[in-house]
């Protein structure tokens, strides 16, 4: 899609516009002091998140010096080849089938049976994170194909593919595919900056509140929502305070290890590498293995993730969270002016949805979302067409 890159549209698409809003959405809503349980350090997480944009915003200078781009680039039409993707689309069935029958079932048919496994159950270790990568080029392959091509066929594959999360219950897989479709959407839309900012807001909160009500759905504890401020809270209410805990509880576990919980300071920070060994591997160690394994204190134990800092923080303390920032805006810019120079929006449709989770996790040690990288570098070829 050819348009002229202005300073907002410029604006729009830098990772750090995405950094600074989504970590002020968070600053925001924990200065309410509306759950006090869990708002108890919102002063240090105040001070925390002014440091975190702070030390971003020198990681953008210090790439903006090394690595300068004029201020405009020529509009550019591109257009995208998968290779590979059909061998890719044919091991994720096999391997998915192989998973199902490895798991004697899926997620969503467990719930209405009511047999006691979880999402949690499903998959192979090691081969479940290869297939979510696979799962994840496949999906976003399969947008940029219907936005770019206009092909309802490759926009009902995507559908199709979008489906799979809801089969297996992961709103982490539902988050992420959301999040990187609605990336590219946005960058390659020819609308003005004013509607970009305005769907952009709307699917914001969408998206909210369908995670608030899936997260009130699947809560097995009710009693957070009880210390409130406002007292006994109407369950219809509830949904939104869910939105209020998991937007806030990140941030605050933050503070809250940041402000009672002293780092190691290892020579080599463990904690933030071992989620890039596979968890069979993690297991062989002797560690314990998943997702959300290295939290840290809590300021809630129904809210264990601490943004994407905690485990820097756990070996290196606030040194490490500030250097990690500043390399993560660093590299944002860096991505950003490779976008500019070759139109290619597929990298940074990865990076940017990356940069909003940081308020919740780190996606950039995981090792599912370094394959999904890989795989769009090695198996992608873009031919543009210049005005």
């Amino acid at each position: 899609m050819a348009k002229r890159f202005s300073f907002m549209n410029g604006v729009m698409s830098h990772p750090s516009t995405y950094f600074f809003a989504a970590w002020t959405l968070c600053a925001l809503l924990i200065s309410l002091d509306f759950i006090p349980r869990i708002t108890q350090y919102k002063d240090t997480a105040v001070i925390v998140y002014a440091a975190l944009v702070l030390f971003n915003l020198i990681g953008v200078g210090i790439a903006w010096f090394i690595d300068y781009t004029p201020p405009s680039a020529p509009p550019t039409e591109v257009r995208y080849q998968f290779l590979y993707r059909s061998n890719l689309l044919i091991l994720w069935i096999v391997g998915t089938l192989f998973e199902t029958i490895a798991s004697e079932g899926l997620p969503l048919l467990w719930i209405f049976t009511g047999n006691g496994k979880t999402y949690e159950d499903f998959g192979v270790p090691s081969i479940h994170g290869f297939m979510n990568a696979i799962y994840l080029f496949l999906t976003l392959s399969a947008f940029m194909k219907a936005l770019t091509e206009r092909s309802s066929r490759s926009f009902l594959e995507f559908l199709l593919l979008l489906g799979w999360s809801v089969v297996v219950v992961s709103r982490a897989l539902m988050t992420i595919v959301l999040l990187q479709s609605a990336t590219f959407f946005l960058i390659n839309s020819r609308a003005g900056w004013q509607k970009k900012t305005l769907l952009l807001t709307a699917t914001a909160l969408g998206f909210l509140i369908i995670f608030g009500i899936l997260g009130n759905a699947r809560a097995e504890q009710f009693s957070i929502l009880q210390s409130t401020d406002l007292g006994y809270l109407d369950p219809r209410y509830s949904i939104f305070v869910w939105i209020y805990a998991y937007l806030t509880s990140p941030i605050a576990n933050l503070a809250l290890n940041i402000s009672v919980h002293s780092a190691e300071l290892k020579l080599i920070p463990t904690t933030f590498l071992l989620p890039l060994l596979p968890s069979a591997v993690q297991s062989w160690l002797g560690f314990n293995t998943g997702f959300y394994s290295f939290s840290g204190y809590l300021a809630h134990d129904a809210f264990n993730v601490g943004t994407a800092f905690i485990q820097i923080f756990i070996d290196w303390g606030t040194f490490g969270v500030y250097l990690y920032d500043m390399i993560l805006g660093f590299t944002g810019h860096i991505v950003w002016n490779n976008y500019r120079r070759t139109g290619r929006a597929d990298i940074i449709s990865l990076f940017i949805p990356c940069v909003v989770l940081t308020v919740f996790s780190n996606q950039f040690n995981q090792l599912p979302i370094l394959l999904l990288l890989l795989l769009f570098i090695f198996s992608t070829r873009t031919s543009s067409e210049r005005a």
